[in-house]
């Protein structure tokens, strides 16, 4: 199963950098749960699995590259708190689209420590 994900993300990241895409590329690999413990999954040394609220079952490792990546912050790895309701207030910064009303929203709390683009601020959004 890994080989297979590892070969699929390796084309598609082929296939982007031969088409002349990856400068302009964001890849975000990651997963919304941890894995299933009834179906052989271990989350060790985490305690708990997928269905728990426990760290093995929200706690996920997650990859983001691409061209658009600033160069310092290749291999960075944070400690710190995001939750997956935070990649579209993310995206949509990163890529620049017009978020009209919501961006008084989604800019009340910035993650500097996630900034991986540089100059570019990272949003974090509680919804409350």
């Amino acid at each position: 199963m890994i080989t297979s994900i590892d070969d699929v993300i390796g084309n598609t990241i082929d296939t982007l950098k031969n088409s002349s895409l990856w400068h302009n590329t964001l890849l975000v690999f990651t997963s919304d749960h941890g894995g299933d413990i009834s179906y052989g999954a271990s989350n060790y040394p985490l305690r708990g699995s997928k269905h728990t609220l426990y760290e093995g079952g929200v706690r996920v490792p997650t990859i983001v590259s691409g061209g658009v990546v600033d160069l310092e912050a290749m291999g960075n790895v944070n400690e710190g708190l995001f939750h997956v309701s935070d990649w579209f207030p993310t995206i949509a910064n990163i890529s620049g689209a017009n978020i009209g009303k919501m961006e008084r929203t989604l800019s009340d709390f910035q993650l500097k420590s996630l900034n991986i683009l540089g100059a570019v601020d990272i949003y974090h959004h509680f919804h409350l």
